[in-house]
């Protein structure tokens, strides 16, 4: 089994980065990859965008290591009450390329206590 672990932030000491990589380490008889959305950095998305570069590189790598896994664990950072520009911004261009970016694929959402009270209403 194949799995994928990422922060969904750029934040280089983010506690979501932290999170993952710790639920990472927990699973055993797996093969666990932690990605890190700064290796994966693309021009804000924008049709425009689209129709002067089509669908970048790094995007299609990104989305490659979705197709390849079996099952995905992310930690979302809390931004102003929603997620990160950066998860956003991937994630915008990966569905261009395929609409159903998980893909029905297992995936398992960590939020670390501070972010979840920061996304509550109140």
């Amino acid at each position: 089994m194949k799995i994928i672990a990422f922060a969904a932030t750029n934040h280089k000491k983010s506690v979501n980065k932290q999170l993952v990589e710790y639920a990472a380490s927990l699973i055993k008889h797996a093969q666990v990859e932690v990605l890190d959305l700064n290796d994966y950095e693309l021009p804000l998305y924008g049709q425009d965008k689209e129709e002067e570069i089509g669908h970048p590189q790094l995007a299609k790598d990104f989305l490659a290591k979705i197709t390849e896994c079996d099952g995905i664990i992310i930690s979302f950072a809390g931004h102003n009450g929603s997620y990160a520009v950066a998860y956003k911004n991937i994630f915008d261009w990966c569905s261009r390329i395929e609409p159903k970016v998980f893909q029905n694929k297992i995936w398992c959402c960590c939020l670390p206590l501070p972010v979840l009270w920061a996304v509550l209403p109140y």
